[in-house]
């Protein structure tokens, strides 16, 4: 366990490599879960990204232009903050120690925002960024007349 929130915190923005890149097939019940992070920095670093994926725990994932962008706002970073898009699309997201997350997504340089499962909620340490919860849009499609 990490004892310095700073160092913690420099952890969670750092990229994980992808273990699905190797060819080889490895037993499903030998593999150890990945470690939760609320949000993924993309691959060019701390550049300003496209697009923000909000990447739901059921896999689920929905993706949204930052050219879209209307607003971030939260009456307190730490709980969770709200994002709307011009689209009259607003997402909420619930959690704890969020702040680094909303200057993140306020700076356009989060790429991706992850739901943790209740599994991975339980066992992230308290001081952690966690994303609890993130309430999508209704889904309109664009076939309806």
């Amino acid at each position: 366990m990490v004892d310095n929130v700073s160092t913690a915190i420099r952890d969670l923005l750092e990229r994980k490599p992808n273990k699905s890149d190797s060819a080889e097939v490895v037993d499903a019940e030998a593999v150890e879960p990945e470690e939760y992070a609320a949000l993924a920095n993309g691959r060019i670093g701390n550049r300003a990204q496209l697009s923000l994926v909000f990447r739901k725990a059921s896999g689920a994932a929905h993706a949204y232009s930052y050219t879209h962008l209307f607003s971030v706002e939260s009456d307190n970073p730490n709980e969770g903050f709200t994002v709307t898009y011009s689209a009259a699309k607003t997402v909420v997201v619930r959690g704890q120690n969020l702040a680094i997350l909303f200057e993140t997504v306020c700076r356009h340089r989060a790429a991706e925002i992850v739901e943790a499962t209740r599994a991975q909620a339980l066992e992230t340490a308290k001081f952690y960024p966690i994303v609890t919860s993130i309430e999508l849009p209704a889904r309109t499609s664009p076939l309806k007349g």
